[in-house]
């Protein structure tokens, strides 16, 4: 990696002009119900015909769902976000839109690559049902360490509620690491390692969900995952989990109560680390990360929930490498603490895929819980 982390951070967009405010109007919002998440590729776990990481939508497609009667003034694809034009001129004033590729992948965005020329620039416009989700964007971005690899944000707007972020080279991780020999896959791990170190040298005051500050903040580890869990178990049974398998996580983590206050100072999260969130690409000197992306569900926690994260949701294959994220990051997990995140992550995961009412892989999930208190 490069230098390490200091205490600039990074440039965050000037917003200008009609509808385009400061970041700060947006507001917190007024209940929080959970965390936004984009779903990780998890071998088993994931449904029959759950969809790739990206998928790009041709001119041609776009085309030809277009009516034949009054045809747009604009290239295809324009109609698939509100005011597209004046979100692509708040960055290139004179841009002109040649093309608009559908991408997919997060659950609470709407995604857009687009072909401009006057520059010739790529961009990718993220489109939300709640202006507060704009802001946190803008937020955690301005957290982010400058050896942090990240898209950058360029503009941020309340009407529509949309940013503009430059368009980053590479292709998910997890569509390419079961192809990739050990070795690449291994030097891909040790660099998610070094990413992981550099992103939690940044310390949040508070534990909490991260918004345009820390949402609903408490000063404690245990505060906050004790609220987690309750609140997961809670989903867990409202939906029909295993009441036995409830009693005994919730007897467990109540168990080990002094374990969440190993971590005093909580640190910025990424909390969706896992190869469908990493961009890589393949250069004369091998393969390297160019992006982490989707910092939607950012919190300030205790580095091991990441780093937990990143270890329950990585795929059989690429298990064996762990090591070298671990050697990387320079801290190995602490040997108690560390399961109950994993578990929890599980149990999260559990009651997401419920909540959505994605069933299919809910017996998989409780499997997994059930193996951990084992």
């Amino acid at each position: 990696m490069t230098a390490p982390f200091g205490s600039r951070p990074r440039a965050g967009p000037e917003i200008l002009g009609d509808g385009r405010v400061n970041v700060g109007v947006f507001g917190r919002p007024a209940s929080w119900t959970g965390h936004a998440r984009s779903l990780p590729e998890r071998n088993h776990r994931l449904a029959p015909g759950h969809r790739p990481r990206t998928q790009t939508q041709t001119i041609g497609a776009l085309r030809q769902n277009r009516p034949s009667e009054n045809p747009s003034p604009f290239p295809p694809g324009c109609g698939l976000v509100p005011r597209m034009e004046d979100l692509i001129r708040a960055v290139h004033p004179n841009a002109e839109i040649r093309e608009v590729l559908t991408r997919t992948g997060g659950e609470s965005a709407s995604v857009v690559e687009v072909v401009c020329a006057n520059p010739d620039v790529r961009l990718i416009v993220k489109t939300y049902e709640q202006g507060w989700k704009v802001a946190k964007e803008h937020h955690v971005y301005t957290l982010l360490p400058d050896d942090v690899p990240a898209p950058r944000l360029l503009h941020a707007s309340r009407e529509p509620a949309a940013v503009v972020m430059t368009s980053v080279p590479g292709t998910p991780l997890s569509e390419v690491s079961t192809t990739l020999p050990a070795d690449d896959l291994r030097s891909l791990y040790t660099q998610m390692g070094h990413i992981l170190a550099s992103l939690h040298r940044r310390h949040m005051d508070v534990f909490g969900y991260i918004v345009d500050g820390v949402y609903n903040p408490v000063a404690t580890n245990t505060e906050y995952m004790t609220s987690h869990y309750t609140r997961h178990l809670k989903t867990f049974r409202e939906h029909g989990g295993d009441p036995a398998l409830a009693t005994r996580i919730e007897n467990h983590v109540a168990s080990h109560p002094d374990l969440w206050q190993t971590c005093k100072t909580p640190v910025l999260c990424h909390n969706d680390f896992h190869e469908g969130n990493v961009l890589v690409e393949q250069n004369s000197e091998g393969w390297h990360i160019t992006a982490i992306i989707d910092m939607e569900n950012a919190v300030a926690a205790d580095p091991f929930l990441d780093l937990a994260k990143t270890d329950y949701y990585a795929p059989s294959h690429s298990r064996p490498h762990l090591e070298a994220l671990w050697a990387a990051y320079g801290t190995p997990p602490t040997p108690n603490a560390f399961p109950l995140y994993r578990l929890h992550h599980a149990l999260e995961l559990w009651a997401w895929y419920a909540t959505i009412n994605k069933t299919d892989s809910l017996t998989n999930i409780a499997n997994d819980l059930a193996e951990m208190l084992a």
